[in-house]
């Protein structure tokens, strides 16, 4: 009983409690909350149309763009629809070559072409793939049809001209018809899909999932435990000497880090797009970025601060585009996401691991992230601590 009394008597011990129940309600309201709805908001995702058939080609484009819940744009040129689609601005490209009419006319067959980019959430990834069977079936009933009505046209006129005997006519070509409709390919348009950017793997798939999730709790629990020294240390030594301490040691703890996480993908073996020395250099400042992050909620409010890192990872895990495409998010997730670094780093992880996509962007904007997030921790720091305090007190009155 006197140990339960002490356990009770501790605040580390409430603080402990307290940390589970906030876990439990901040990822059950966040998480609950920004994936609701995303099926109403299905026709954000945008597909690009590039018709190049000027027959029935223009009838397929008609169908996609009524019958599909989509932002549907037809673009001209088809290298430039691929150019964006790498870039990640249409989750589909879906092209109609030349010659579809003339391959239904003369083959009975013809080949509508899509292109999906993997470097893109998994949802997005599904939904198109399902998208692209649902427009070939469409066209194929068209154009199964179209092909049935030409025929029934066509044959009892070719075969009037040739018979010798017009009595004899009808009956003819009515066996005709028949014969050729029960040849006739039932599914006359194929689906020839192209999967750009494409890597094998279900590890590589969750790879910028687990690099944001494992990168950011790190960087969480490193800020906090380095409050606690600051708080130890700042009666002792200088408040900036300690800040610049500290700030030597979270740049050299990113590159350390971040090295063991390239070193762990080789081992792994996870293929990357684009150098090893690049990898690393990208995965340490990203975690630079949470690191400052992470560190400017507790340098602004002390260990207490704790509770924004924990609503932060739960918003990041929602609205970074790993799982889910941020545009199928409500509006609030959808902008919030554009203010946090691992909407970027996720980006970042596709351009790596898939290729396409813009690394250099992605690093000038987390650039920009972790200079505000350093200057917000300096201005807290540069305000005296008995200031802080009267404010607060004055406040509270």
């Amino acid at each position: 009983m006197n140990v339960l009394k002490r356990f009770f008597r501790t605040r580390e011990t409430y603080l402990g409690i307290a940390a589970a129940l906030i876990l439990q309600l901040v990822f059950f309201s966040v998480w609950l909350t920004g994936y609701d709805g995303i099926n109403d908001r299905v026709d954000q995702l945008k597909i690009a149309v590039t018709n190049e058939d000027t027959e029935l080609g223009k009838d397929v484009a008609k169908t996609v763009a009524e019958q599909i819940p989509f932002k549907v744009t037809e673009v001209d040129n088809l290298t430039e629809a691929k150019e964006k689609l790498d870039l990640r601005e249409w989750d589909m490209v879906i092209h109609i070559p030349k010659s579809f009419t003339e391959d239904l006319q003369e083959k009975q067959s013809a080949n509508l072409n899509y292109y999906i980019n993997q470097a893109n959430p998994t949802l997005s990834k599904q939904i198109m793939e399902k998208t692209a069977k649902t427009v070939t079936d469409e066209a194929s009933d068209q154009a199964y049809i179209g092909i049935q009505d030409q025929i029934k046209k066509v044959i009892p006129k070719e075969v009037a001209s040739q018979a010798p005997d017009s009595e004899q006519v009808e009956p003819i070509a009515e066996k005709i018809v028949d014969q050729v409709q029960k040849h006739t390919e039932i599914h006359p348009v194929k689906m020839s899909l192209t999967k750009t950017n494409n890597v094998e793997g279900f590890s590589s798939n969750m790879l910028p999932l687990l690099v944001i999730l494992a990168s950011f709790i790190g960087a969480m629990i490193m800020s906090m435990q380095f409050q606690i020294v600051a708080d130890v240390l700042k009666d002792k030594c200088n408040k900036w000497a300690i800040f610049l301490i500290r700030l030597g040691i979270n740049i050299v703890a990113s590159l350390m880090i971040s090295l063991l996480t390239v070193v762990l993908m080789r081992l792994f073996g996870i293929d990357i797009q684009i150098s090893i020395f690049s990898a690393w250099m990208f995965q340490s400042l990203l975690f630079f970025s949470f690191v400052c992050l992470t560190q400017m909620f507790v340098i602004l409010f002390g260990i207490p601060g704790m509770v924004f890192n924990i609503i932060v990872v739960a918003i990041q895990l929602v609205s970074s585009g790993v799982m889910v495409p941020r545009d199928m998010l409500s509006s609030f997730y959808a902008r919030i996401s554009e203010y946090l670094p691992a909407t970027y780093g996720v980006d970042g992880y596709f351009s790596i691991v898939y290729g396409g996509g813009d690394l250099a962007a992605d690093v000038r904007i987390l650039l920009i992230m972790i200079a505000v997030t350093l200057v917000v921790a300096l201005g807290r720091i540069a305000i005296p601590s008995k200031t802080v305090s009267k404010q607060m007190i004055e406040k509270g009155a």
